[in-house]
């Protein structure tokens, strides 16, 4: 009798733990839960699922007109006398045991599911806290260096352009195109000082460098189309842009040196007087220059095995001391309209429509080039619309009229 005893005592114990540690495993873990947070759901399931299972067993065992509660079930007789006892008690002590482990398994597995649901939610809340933090600091970050933009120390201007620039490779969504509205509205504001001591003189001798950084930083970083920048009344001594350019507005500029390396699309330029030089290195899409005077405008493609697009050229009302076109170009929509000009070279263009040309003055024929796919008949309609002057005028407003009546006319 002592081994179906002992054995009944081992899977009790057993039993008796593991039901003890989970009861107080499911105490801590009340005391830390969520006041709104019922995990009592957590063992409806594993609970649900024994109880059926036991309900089928007691079903099976019904059908096979099974009575558990019979000693015949568990004991064999002989001559109305029990034998071999102790295996009898061991069949029930394995039983009661095997019914105990089950119900504490069930709860076990619903302890396990809650803690687990617990974790995720822990985790759902530092990652919640963490980003509130992480938009704390950019905010706070954002706010001192908007300030130092202000200073009068040219070095806290550039440490503050240093730290918008950094932070906006991190920054998403509206932040990002705080730090480019407030850079650009930094460069039009420290722009009018200078632009006043550059109509005084050719060229300010201590031009502000904060400028040119903010403008760096703008047109390096910020200017890929997904958020208009304005740059109206900007001023630009010698500047280099290696990245793409979208979506950016130069009106009222000065400029004495601009270099775009890359892809220019739906930019403008209006409104400037005494332009220096442009320069356009990649391909252009619906870029538009009017109302403007530039010394030169060149547009320069250095790969020879492969033409340049430009898929929408818009220039009205302009003074182009020279307009140049170096290399070879594929152009769909390129229009000249009330333009003057000493030297055209679109010779290398090829799409240019002279249909698309119209009011255009020159003062030295000798320094045209016009396309080399053009007929005769395309060649006389252009010079049919141009006039030549003794001078090139300094402004349009010489003979500019309404630009919507000149665009209507091509």
């Amino acid at each position: 009798m002592w081994q179906p005893l002992a054995l009944g005592i081992i899977i009790g114990a057993a039993s008796g733990a593991s039901l003890v540690l989970f009861l107080k495993d499911v105490f801590r873990g009340s005391k830390q839960k969520n006041r709104h947070q019922n995990t009592s759901a957590y063992f409806y399931w594993p609970l649900l699922g024994c109880g059926l299972a036991f309900a089928m067993l007691a079903g099976l065992l019904f059908i096979l007109k099974v009575d558990i509660f019979s000693e015949s079930t568990w004991f064999e007789f002989v001559d109305n006398r029990r034998v071999n006892e102790a295996e009898g008690a061991r069949n029930i002590f394995l039983s009661v045991g095997g019914l105990a482990a089950t119900v504490v398994g069930a709860l076990t597995l619903g302890n396990a599911v809650r803690r687990s649901a617990t974790m995720e939610r822990q985790e759902g809340i530092s990652r919640k806290l963490e980003i509130n933090d992480r938009h704390r600091l950019e905010a706070d970050t954002f706010t001192k260096a908007a300030e130092l933009l202000g200073s009068e120390n040219e070095h806290q201007r550039l440490g503050a352009i240093h730290s918008l620039t950094h932070l906006a490779r991190t920054a998403t969504g509206d932040l990002k195109n705080q730090i480019a509205d407030t850079l650009a509205a930094f460069v039009r504001h420290q722009s009018i000082p200078v632009i006043i001591e550059a109509n005084v003189v050719d060229a300010p001798a201590n031009a502000d460098e904060s400028i040119s950084a903010a403008l760096k930083a703008i047109l390096n970083g910020f200017a890929n189309g997904e958020h208009q920048i304005d740059l109206s009344g900007a001023y630009i001594s010698n500047l280099v842009v290696d990245d793409e350019v979208k979506n950016v507005i130069f009106d009222r500029c000065v400029i004495r040196k601009m270099v775009f390396n890359n892809l220019v699309s739906g930019v403008r330029f209006t409104g400037i007087r005494d332009g220096g030089h442009l320069i356009f290195c990649g391909a252009v899409r619906d870029l538009q220059i009017e109302n403007a005077v530039f010394q030169k405008v060149s547009f320069q493609n250095s790969d020879v095995l492969r033409d340049a697009n430009i898929n929408g050229l818009y220039l009205y009302d302009c003074v182009f001391v020279q307009l140049i076109f170096s290399g070879k170009f594929v152009a769909n929509n390129l229009d000249l309209v009330s333009v003057a000009f000493s030297r055209l070279d679109i010779a290398n263009v090829k799409g240019v429509i002279a249909k698309r040309m119209a009011v255009l003055f020159f003062t030295h024929e000798h320094l045209i080039r016009l396309p080399e796919a053009w007929s005769d008949e395309d060649k006389a309609l252009f010079f049919s619309k141009s006039e030549k002057l003794m001078e090139l005028p300094s402004s349009p407003d010489h003979w500019m009229s309404p630009s919507s009546s000149n665009q209507s006319s091509v």
